[in-house]
């Protein structure tokens, strides 16, 4: 009987017919075959009895505690995997606003660690674009109540040169797609300089992984300066261009507002690939490059090769900061 309650793991009812029986046959096998007086009296059947009610108290306890200790063991297992989801879920997230090794850096450091995050870089080429006459599509817009449309539309624009950069070829001009299916005319403003950068984190509770340095100065600079349709560089990006087979026309010497009044004006050029031809075009010397694509793809294209032949495999969020040599 206590091995029946104690070490098989049954439910109480089959416990219960399984102590009847044996009951039944102590019973038939004491009546018959004993003669103790004890017996006689029914006094073994009694204790019997009282026996069984106590070996099935226990089991039914042992039972109600093994369903009780599996409940929760499967509770804490499920809190466990939720609490997993979560961390993968809060580290997706963290990648997607931080580039991975500074996410790494800010996982892996102690929890009372305050310490600023900041790290130098020599050589990082800096791209800024922008959509001129965007602002006055999306004022008349606004006026015909499809603010939300214009909205659909730069987040198609954004989303498409996302997916555009994680590729290894560009096969097409992204915006010239986007205006075919829009009927827009819109065209891109883009400025690019390379040199030493600071890069780091700020913000407690929104994060926000950033770059400073004249460099991203001048080549936001490019940009603002620049004339829609084409590629405004410093001289001295537009010589590692030309030494990968681009194309460059000489604007001139333009000021440069928080560079020019220390350092003068500065020499820029405009930057196309070889499909781009000008009567002031430069050709330069070095490895050629005949890919059949748009400037802008061309351009990046070429500097994400540089980077990857230089082994210069910095992960850096949506900056997509470039090494250049």
């Amino acid at each position: 009987m206590v091995t029946c309650t104690v070490f098989l793991r049954l439910s109480c009812v089959l416990q219960l017919v399984f102590l009847l029986l044996a009951a039944v046959l102590y019973t038939y096998v004491i009546e018959t075959h004993s003669s103790y007086h004890l017996c006689r009296r029914g006094v073994c059947l009694v204790v019997m009895g009282m026996f069984i009610m106590a070996v099935l108290y226990n089991s039914r306890q042992l039972e109600a505690t093994a369903r009780l200790d599996f409940l929760w063991r499967l509770q804490a297992r499920k809190e466990v995997e939720d609490m997993k989801e979560q961390r993968e879920r809060n580290e997706c997230l963290l990648l997607n606003i931080l580039p991975a090794h500074v996410a790494q850096h800010f996982l892996e450091r102690d929890a009372y660690d305050e310490e600023l995050y900041s790290q130098s870089y020599e050589r990082v080429g800096v791209l800024f674009a922008s959509l001129p006459g965007f602002s006055d599509f999306y004022e008349r817009k606004e006026l015909a109540h499809q603010h939300v449309e214009c909205l659909h539309l730069l987040n198609q624009i954004i989303s498409d040169f996302d997916e555009l950069l994680d590729e290894c070829y560009f096969q097409e001009e992204t915006l010239k797609h986007i205006n075919m299916q829009t009927g827009n005319m819109f065209q891109l403003r883009v400025g690019i300089a390379h040199g030493p950068v600071i890069a780091g984190v700020i913000g407690a509770t929104k994060p926000q992984y950033d770059i400073w340095g004249l460099t991203v100065n001048m080549a936001s600079r490019m940009e603002s300066t620049g004339v829609s349709g084409r590629i405004q560089v410093p001289e001295s990006t537009s010589c590692i261009l030309v030494e990968r087979g681009f194309l460059r026309q000489l604007r001139g010497d333009i000021h440069v507002k928080g560079i020019s009044e220390r350092h003068g004006k500065v020499r820029t050029y405009y930057v196309s690939s070889r499909d781009e031809r000008s009567s002031f075009v430069e050709r330069g010397g070095g490895r050629g490059f005949s890919l059949n694509r748009n400037t802008l793809g061309a351009v990046v294209y070429s500097l994400v090769q540089a980077r990857k032949r230089e082994k210069l495999r910095e992960e850096n969020g949506g900056f997509h900061l470039v090494e250049a040599s």
